[in-house]
């Protein structure tokens, strides 16, 4: 549904225009991003604000940073052998398979998984992907043929591992996890004041009250113009697939 101004309530209220406007002098020791004495870099205020709304939790310390790092790691335990260079792919790749071979496949998947899918602790470990594996060995024990064509045990893996949210997890060249679309408009800039948010026409400002009979700010994505400012512009999360056009 495209957002519009047909869509939004405005209130109209007089007033003097005020503009901050924000001027980040890039490349200068003074005011630069790189902090003086040092390889560290440095963000202003205003542009840190922007990328910690934009991104919660981006700046940590280190320290902290390491401690939630750390709590995704898991051990290999048994499975230390299964490194790159020994896991090798022989002959030509079949059209179906048996019943048999799917599950031993389905068994080698989940084995070597753990040491070459580098989001494996993030997404639940063992105790989330075993859930997966059973659902996956029990859908294929009760599957209706001997055989099993390769694109009917593909849209099995699909569905038992779509619970990884992870674009570049992907079977046979397809994600496992379709990520909703994104909608941005840079037609209108809102700015931010006490009041509320309001854009500037011709002298005038008009305050926004909802959007969709929703508080504004679900709908609205901090970010900054051409000029240096500050500005919120429209934002609406689609349906996977949906058309971005």
């Amino acid at each position: 549904m495209p957002l519009g101004r047909r869509r939004l309530k405005l209130k109209k209220v007089s007033g003097v225009l005020i503009i901050v406007v924000f001027i980040l002098l890039l490349g200068t020791f003074e005011t630069g991003l790189t902090s003086p004495g040092t390889n560290k870099i440095y963000l202003p205020p205003e542009l840190k604000e922007l990328v910690q709304e934009n991104r919660p939790g981006v700046f940590l310390e280190q320290e902290e940073a390491e401690r939630k790092f750390a709590a995704f790691l898991y051990p290999l335990k048994d499975r230390e052998e299964l490194k790159p260079e020994a896991i090798s792919i022989a002959g030509e790749r079949a059209r179906s398979i048996t019943r048999e071979e799917a599950l031993a496949d389905i068994e080698f998947l989940f084995r070597v998984l753990p040491a070459g899918y580098a989001g494996y602790g993030l997404m639940g470990s063992d105790e989330v992907f075993a859930i997966s594996q059973e659902a996956l060995k029990k859908e294929i024990k009760n599957f209706s043929r001997d055989r099993i064509w390769v694109p009917e045990l593909k849209e099995l893996l699909l569905g038992q591992l779509s619970f990884i949210v992870d674009g570049h997890f992907r079977i046979e060249g397809q994600p496992v996890f379709s990520s909703p679309a994104t909608f941005l408009s840079e037609d209108i800039q809102f700015f931010k004041v006490e009041e509320g948010f309001y854009l500037q026409e011709e002298g005038a400002r008009y305050y926004l009250q909802a959007i969709e009979n929703r508080p504004p700010e679900e709908y609205l994505r901090l970010s900054i113009n051409e000029a240096g400012q500050l500005y919120y512009r429209l934002f609406k999360r689609g349906q996977p697939g949906e058309n971005r056009n």
